[in-house]
């Protein structure tokens, strides 16, 4: 296998306690370059704090004076191989994927969708119809969208196509997180024959998989940002108060930080045996956490669910991510929740809270399923993708 120099480009930081992306991203770069590889970072901001990241690391402010200049001296100066665009279709992104196909010895460009191809398009009379803040200009925006909502919808599948269409065409690969988006890909009618390749690699697992299960806590888990739009954490809170009477001897532990947390913590204070931690290395929570919760209008594949199962935590969540049906496999039907139902949401829950026999044994699938996505296994197939980008017989 030779040995190529890896830029990982994105915006923030790839701090891996400040969320999915950034956490596969410190895994990667730590695996391969046990392996031999040059890794390199790109970030538009250089907060890392006190963690020292496994990368050299290389700082470009997005609008910056003669920041393509810049970025195309980097790239040679450092010998780059392979750009992997983290940035998947986020419109600061695209700047990663300008690298000119006439250049000899150009850098392969990977884009990663780190998102389902069609976003909340399932479920999009949900989120078109929802305020996403209290102010008067959004309240009076809903009305307007319910009212033109088919141009919406049909506005919104036409642009979703746009991007996905053209970061393809500017990357020599699009590597989605599961071969069950191809799905998506084929419905927008994005051909991998027009498009370059395609590609489906899953995110790895942080903590490896357990052979026999932990001993449990009766904890219901939350781990991630704490904010209202993609996450849509404020969802915990009416299905706790459904379940906090009912079950005393359970408690509700939420590991993470954002910009709805103090707004959460108050209205939580109405409510029993609720533990906000903040940021915190999520392992030991796992390990005790018997049940981890996802409440998202959408996931691409979520991090937390392949960690935690790792460690015998049961993930359920809102049929909003694909991927958890893939996981869950045979035990699907107790930890998937149609969108956006507290009612059953909480019924799910207390069927596993009040049956630790079934727990359990949803816990085991969890710790044998895992194992197919350990970091050893998942960094195989980045090589493998290299191999096959560079032309390696």
């Amino acid at each position: 296998m030779a040995r190529y120099n890896i830029l990982f480009a994105y915006g923030p930081a790839f701090h891996p306690e400040r969320g999915g992306v950034e956490r596969v991203t410190d895994l990667l770069a730590r695996e391969l370059g046990k392996r031999g590889h040059g890794i390199h970072y790109l970030n538009e901001s250089d907060a890392y704090g006190s963690y020292v990241p496994p990368a050299r690391r290389h700082l470009l402010p997005r609008g910056a004076a003669g920041w393509r200049e810049a970025y195309l001296g980097l790239l040679r100066r450092e010998g780059i191989d392979f750009i992997v665009n983290q940035g998947g279709l986020s419109g600061a992104s695209t700047v990663y994927t300008d690298v000119p196909r006439s250049d000899k010895g150009r850098p392969k460009v990977i884009s990663v969708l780190h998102s389902r191809p069609l976003l909340c398009y399932d479920n999009l009379r949900v989120e078109a119809f929802r305020p996403h803040d209290t102010s008067w200009q959004e309240l009076c925006r809903t009305p307007l969208r319910i009212l033109l909502f088919p141009l919406y919808k049909r506005h919104y599948w036409n642009k979703r196509r746009h991007a996905i269409g053209s970061v393809a065409q500017a990357s020599d690969c699009l590597c989605l997180l599961s071969d069950c988006y191809r799905d998506e890909l084929a419905r927008l009618g994005i051909l991998p024959a027009a498009h370059g390749m395609v590609r489906s690699i899953p995110n790895p697992g942080s903590f490896g998989a357990e052979d026999r299960l932990p001993p449990k806590k009766k904890q219901l888990l939350y781990v991630g940002r704490i904010e209202p739009n993609q996450k849509a954490t404020h969802r915990l809170l009416p299905v706790w108060k459904r379940l906090c009477h009912r079950f005393p001897d359970w408690e509700l532990v939420i590991v993470g930080d954002g910009p709805l947390r103090r707004r959460m913590e108050v209205q939580a204070s109405s409510l029993p045996r609720i533990r906000f931690e903040g940021w915190q290395n999520p392992e030991p929570y796992f390990r005790e956490a018997s049940i981890c919760c996802y409440t998202s209008n959408l996931e691409g594949f979520p991090m937390s669910a392949i960690e935690g199962m790792g460690l015998g935590t049961v993930p359920v969540g809102f049929d909003t991510c694909p991927v958890l049906r893939e996981l869950l496999g045979e035990h699907q039907h107790l930890g998937i929740v149609t969108p956006f139902s507290h009612r059953e949401y909480a019924d799910k829950l207390a069927r596993l809270m009040e049956d630790e026999q079934e727990r359990h044994a949803v816990a085991r699938h969890c710790l044998e399923k895992a194992r197919q996505y350990t970091l050893p296994h998942i960094a195989d197939q980045w090589e493998a993708l290299f191999a096959e980008l560079a032309g390696e017989d």
